[in-house]
């Protein structure tokens, strides 16, 4: 790996949770393949999930809650 990428990457990593997303989304979008099929699934399954919460089916999680659980489970 370039060298440059490998700085990149190490400061990337060191960025808070959502700024990572954030420049994910962003790195995806750049690359110009923002695929459609790809974005009805994504509705599709966000939709899925909705229905469920609201059949009972699963509970919320508030997002500090999550991003605390997903910190000790990579920790």
């Amino acid at each position: 790996m370039h060298q440059d990428v490998v700085l990149i990457e190490k400061e990337a990593l060191s960025l808070p949770l959502d700024q990572r997303a954030l420049l994910v989304e962003r790195l995806f979008q750049s690359l110009g393949r923002e695929d459609e099929l790809i974005t009805q699934r994504w509705s599709e399954e966000a939709e899925k999930r909705l229905d469920a919460y609201y059949a009972g089916k699963v509970s919320a999680v508030d997002g500090p809650s999550f991003v605390a659980s997903l910190r000790r489970e990579l920790a």
